[in-house]
């Protein structure tokens, strides 16, 4: 199942025309039974109806609502046991059933901030809560946001949230298979639990007793299933808690998604049988370091080095902007940094050229003249852009900053005349905030160009931001990438970790975009002294989602690039700059002043590989939707490793509804695929590549023999056909 796409709902109120009669509990609804494969939403597509249309308030504990553009408001009252609002459906069938949220919530007291739940004759009675008391015993809690329970047994079924940060939007999935269950729960894409045990009046009343002398506002009550009708129900337990929503979906089938490549990223991309998702590690260079701290000027004589390295490349090659020493100052007694620029014709070869600075920091009294912090470096035509950061004498307040060159060497700061210093007009593009997440510094790391977004997000800017509300990975976007704006929501506090605050994130969101995926090295500091490290992480976009964007839970299975490769990168290794160079990503690096690069294949970063023991195993995708009218103008490509010795991958293509093998894309009619590769096609005899002529979604079965090899499958493409 796909993480679906915010502006791909229907009206609901045209799609379930009996919930128009309103949500009587207690009256059997049978209109519509048998209809329950077709999705019932609540979204943005052909406008955007009221959420109140659709959902009914509980007469005794409603919600207070406000509707917006784009989302609509739960909020939960101040003096109630809880609030809670319903959708009347029709009767299900035996299963399964997939139901999806979108929605953004925060809070950080030990209570619950919202549950999500199913009343069905045929499926049974299933919810989950995200927010609960840390442990049992303990009366209040400021981690209970990010624990995630069953709320019919909230005490032996709940599980830590790793990587969220409820001040994001996410998507939350609930996958009941059947009435025996387990149902399956899913955020951002991510596998999290399993619900075992369903809502029963006998595990209400159990749940309750054991309740007795707890503080009302942190018990954890099994929800109310009511009535006769089939329905779905959100409710909150937290006083004044507010719940924006994005989009909701129910269906009896799992939903197609729109993506034309499948990197192995998400869980529910994919059933796995046999099969394992696994990180993979960089790669270093071995001619490193790229670029020796011997060979970058310092005028204060220290041999510092440069870090901070930001590559770019456009006709003659590569380019590199670094941090490195500007000039001793006595005035305020300490070195000040400044951007060099370094030219390679390879990405390997380095040379600095020239031996000053290229951008220098400002006049005495001006906004950057304490040093110079990161750059973000794009060109556009024939312009390069910067975006840095900078920080006054003392360095006790960074902002960012906005340059232009027209050779990338020689850089003008152009007076935007949006924020003034000292009484004059700067090139300050994003500057000290005012409000929750207000910092002393906005140093940005990372700006992406997203042509996909709308045209007020056109420019992303990713942002270390630091001071009294501890680290912050800040997101700010522009139309222009020149007046920047705060995201209203995407600031991220917290990723990787079980517990959150238990480690901080730190300076790094070194992102690189692609069509419907972002991917991050992301810095880190380690919980219980395990000092500063790199992960790494991704999440995914359906194409047509263009509102209320998130950027999903960060996790990481691995830490990439540890310490102590070479002499000379004993410290912690710092990524900096992410690209793509044909069929490789290139990360470049600092550690004690010198850059390094490291090097893995497009998208290997993840795979698909086979469990331990396994000789042979199976990985499904979810259903794909064609890109044109049919499949006929169209192939399907793998990217592959670890094809050697006997390894070999085959293919069939399965009916997405029905999941039956399509004729003539059987297992039996597979060419193997016996070598690595990017984009390997999928074949089959006697037609070769080429697809079948159908328009429904479709799903792709591949099977994986181990032989001597060690096979893994990194991603799933499709592309347009080159002939007939």
């Amino acid at each position: 199942m796909a993480i679906l796409g915010r502006r791909s709902f229907l009206a609901a109120a045209a799609v379930l025309p009996a919930l128009a009669a309103g949500c009587d509990p207690d009256v059997e609804e049978e209109s519509g039974s048998g209809s329950g494969a077709e999705p019932q939403r609540y979204g943005t597509a052909g406008g955007r109806g009221s959420f109140t249309n659709i959902w009914t308030d509980s007469e005794i504990h409603p919600f207070g609502h406000r509707d917006f553009p784009h989302f609509h408001r739960l909020r939960t009252g101040l003096d109630t046991r809880y609030s809670r609002c319903r959708q009347s459906i029709p009767r299900l069938s035996a299963g399964p059933l997939y139901l999806r949220l979108k929605l953004l919530c925060t809070g950080e007291a030990g209570r619950t901030l919202f549950t999500l739940g199913l009343k069905s004759r045929a499926l049974g009675n299933w919810a989950f809560s995200l927010g609960a008391c840390p442990t049992q015993g303990i009366s209040f809690g400021i981690r209970g946001w990010e624990i995630l329970v069953n709320a019919a047994d909230p005490w032996r079924e709940r599980t830590p949230v790793r990587g969220l940060d409820h001040r994001d939007w996410h998507t939350w999935v609930l996958i009941v298979p059947d009435a025996a269950g387990p149902a399956r729960i899913y955020c951002d894409g991510r596998y999290l639990m399993d619900l075992k045990q369903p809502i029963t009046g006998a595990q209400r009343e159990k749940i309750a007793r054991e309740q007795n002398g707890r503080h009302g506002s942190v018990q954890q009550l099994v929800p109310e299933t009511l009535g006769q009708a089939d329905y779905v129900f959100l409710e909150s337990r937290h006083p004044g808690q507010e719940l924006d929503i994005d989009g909701f979906e129910l269906s009896t089938r799992a939903p197609a998604t729109g993506r034309t490549s499948l990197p192995v990223l998400l869980d529910l991309d994919w059933e796995l049988r046999g099969t394992r998702i696994v990180e993979n590690p960089l790669t270093r260079f071995a001619g490193n370091p790229v670029l020796d701290k011997a060979t970058v000027p310092d005028p204060s004589g220290r041999g510092s080095g440069g870090f901070n390295a930001e590559v770019i490349r456009d006709g003659e090659g590569f380019r590199m902007y670094f941090n490195g020493v500007n000039r001793m100052s006595q005035a305020i007694g300490r070195v000040t940094f400044a951007l060099y620029h370094a030219f390679s014709r390879n990405g390997t070869d380095w040379k600095v050229t020239p031996a000053t600075p290229v951008l220098d920091t400002g006049a005495t009294g001006s906004w950057d003249a304490g040093s110079l912090g990161a750059a973000g470096v794009l060109k556009e035509g024939h312009r390069f852009r910067m975006w840095y950061g900078g920080y006054v004498d003392r360095l006790q307040q960074g902002r960012a900053g906005y340059a232009e060159s027209s050779d990338g060497i020689r850089w003008s700061k152009p007076d935007l005349d949006l924020v003034r210093f000292g009484g004059q007009q700067t090139n300050i593009c994003f500057s000290l905030q005012p409000g929750l997440n207000s910092n002393e510094y906005e140093l940005p790391v990372e700006v992406i160009r997203d042509e996909a977004a709308p045209e007020d997000r056109r420019y992303l800017m990713f942002l270390h931001t630091q001071g009294p509300h501890g680290f912050i990975v800040d997101v700010a976007t522009s139309p222009d990438g020149r007046r920047f704006v705060r995201a209203p929501h995407n600031a991220r506090h917290y990723a990787f970790d079980d517990v959150p605050r238990n480690s901080t994130l730190h300076a790094a969101a070194v992102v690189l975009k692609e069509d419907s995926y972002w991917w991050a090295f992301v810095g880190h500091h380690e919980p219980d002294g395990g000092g500063y490290r790199m992960r790494f992480t991704g999440w995914a976009t359906e194409p047509e989602e263009t509102e209320n964007i998130g950027f999903g839970l960060w996790t990481s299975r691995r830490i990439q690039l540890e310490p102590g490769g070479q002499p000379w990168e004993q410290a912690e290794p710092r990524i900096s700059s992410f690209l793509e160079v044909g069929s490789e990503w290139w990360v470049y690096y600092s550690s004690e002043g010198s850059i390094g690069l490291a090097r893995v294949g497009r998208h290997r970063l993840y795979g698909l590989a086979l469990e331990a023991g396994r000789e042979s195993g199976e990985m499904t995708s979810l259903p794909l939707r064609p890109p044109g009218r049919t499949w006929g103008r169209h192939r399907l490509f793998v990217n592959v490793s670890g094809l050697t010795g006997g390894a070999r991958l085959q293919a069939e293509l399965l009916d997405g509804v029905g999941r039956s093998p399509l004729e003539g894309f059987d297992l039996a009619r597979s060419v193997a695929i016996e070598r690595d590769g990017y984009e390997v096609p999928l074949r089959w005899q006697p037609g070769g590549a080429r697809l079948p002529e159908a328009s429904g979604p479709l799903r792709v079965r591949l099977r994986l023999t181990r032989g001597r090899g060690t096979p893994q499958l990194h991603a799933l493409h499709v592309r347009a056909a080159d002939g007939p």
